[in-house]
């Protein structure tokens, strides 16, 4: 069996294009996060086949379901060595539609959320103000 790295090295010959190579990647997060123990995922989908799916890709690679019917919507970033993650490759987020979500856990310190959709329900970190992130609130 082949390592993570060796996987990786295959893949970046075999996809010298970033963008490319990112997109070859999902299926195999997707198969992944399936087959992990730490996750428990009941399903994972790429975005494009997920049964929700409600339009095009806009920021969310892969659609995952919990246990209790949860879902978590997941940004998949393939990222070189010598590369961070920013702010800035996460900010495709911005004006998706999360009504409801459950955004307890997360770290938006920072975040431009502007034109993001999200409703009454949806329950934010402590001490983050979402009006001041430019939220618009529609249920």
């Amino acid at each position: 069996m082949a390592s993570l790295q060796e996987f990786l090295e295959v893949l970046a010959d075999a996809y010298p294009d970033e963008q490319v190579r990112g997109k070859e990647f999902e299926p195999f997060l997707r198969d992944a996060l399936v087959a992990s123990p730490s996750h428990q995922f009941a399903d994972v989908w790429l975005w494009d086949d997920w049964p929700g799916r409600d339009g095009p890709d806009r920021g969310i690679d892969l659609v995952a379901e919990d246990l209790d019917g949860g879902l978590w919507g997941i940004q998949s970033k393939l990222l070189g060595p010598d590369e961070s993650l920013n702010w800035g490759k996460l900010s495709t987020l911005e004006g998706a539609d999360l009504r409801g979500a459950n955004l307890g856990g997360a770290n938006l310190g920072g975040a431009n959320l502007g034109g993001a959709n999200l409703g009454g329900a949806t329950q934010w970190p402590v001490g983050f103000d979402p009006v001041a992130a430019g939220v618009i609130f529609e249920d």
